[in-house]
């Protein structure tokens, strides 16, 4: 409840100082990840509107090997773009996370991988 507290007043600091900039230059418009969330005037999470990653011209690195990303294909936890190789594939929901974002699970089935998502289910 504290840190709740914490972080709302924070939030409510950070918007009466934008207010009150009315030089745009000023003010930097930070655009919100995909499935980032924000705290509202009323002191709730409001979930971003974007749904998926913009696409980007020309070609791509993966953020793993640096290899060239031929299918633009992103992590659905961090949205950084992995080629095939690198690519992991959750054992629940079947999300497509980068190595960084898979969590091996060893259990009775032996070592699974799942996204972060889905892990906190598993362990």
């Amino acid at each position: 409840e504290r840190t709740k507290k914490l972080l709302f007043s924070g939030a409510k600091a950070i918007m009466g100082n934008q207010n009150k900039n009315t030089n745009p230059e000023e003010n930097p418009v930070h655009e919100l990840l995909m499935g980032q969330t924000t705290i509202g005037q009323d002191g709730k999470l409001h979930r971003s509107s974007r749904t998926s990653a913009q696409p980007v011209e020309g070609s791509i690195a993966c953020s793993s090997c640096v290899r060239s990303v031929g299918e633009k294909e992103a992590c659905k936890q961090c949205e950084r773009y992995i080629c095939r190789n690198c690519s992991k594939s959750c054992g629940c929901c079947s999300a497509i996370t980068c190595s960084n974002c898979t969590v091996l699970v060893d259990g009775d089935l032996g070592e699974r991988e799942f996204c972060t998502a889905c892990s906190v289910y598993e362990v």
